[in-house]
């Protein structure tokens, strides 16, 4: 006879589901972001109403776009692999996790080889996450941008909840070169 899981057990399974949701959202949010700040202004000058434009658009858009435009905008080669792996398990997370595993949430060990699953993709979500934020911030300063300058700008448009103009980056960073 097959054990079912106790309240904790399965308290546990939930938890672990939404903080990989939260992880998978984490990354996605960066991937537009990186797409519209970094990847989108250079080599191609895109107008103010380009960004906002392609920002909501890859915002409420499909992330399986995002990693063709990423490499089509520059994003290394090592780096595809693990993107297209995260967002393969962001959907399967999303659309097919609980449906597909409705047996094993009615046993202890069928809920322990979730809670395994749902924990490989949290580290992948994270990995795949520190990745292109490492590829950002070599872009970055590769072009004379520190990674304390870069994550002001990011950090002000997170708050905006929209890419900045030209102007709003100048306001950002000028007291900032004052400042050294």
């Amino acid at each position: 006879m097959t054990e079912r899981p106790d309240d904790e057990l399965v308290r546990e399974v939930f938890a672990h589901f939404g903080l990989a949701a939260y992880l998978a959202q984490v990354l996605e949010r960066g991937l537009v972001n990186a797409l519209t700040s970094v990847y989108g202004p250079e080599p191609y000058r895109l107008s103010q109403a380009e960004l906002d434009q392609r920002f909501e658009a890859l915002a409420e858009g499909n992330p399986g776009a995002l990693p063709e435009a990423l490499s089509r905008a520059g994003l290394s080669a090592e780096v595809m692999p693990v993107l297209r792996r995260a967002l393969r398990d962001r959907h399967r997370l999303i659309h097919h996790f609980f449906w597909d595993r409705a047996a094993e949430f009615m046993s202890a060990e069928g809920c322990h080889r979730m809670l395994e699953d749902l924990t490989q993709m949290e580290e992948r979500f994270r990995d795949c996450d520190a990745r292109v934020e490492a590829e950002i911030h070599r872009w970055a300063a590769g072009h004379g941008i520190t990674t304390d300058d870069f994550d002001a700008v990011r950090q002000a448009m997170l708050e905006r909840g929209r890419v900045l103009s030209e102007v709003e980056v100048g306001e950002i960073m000028e007291p900032r070169r004052r400042a050294r």
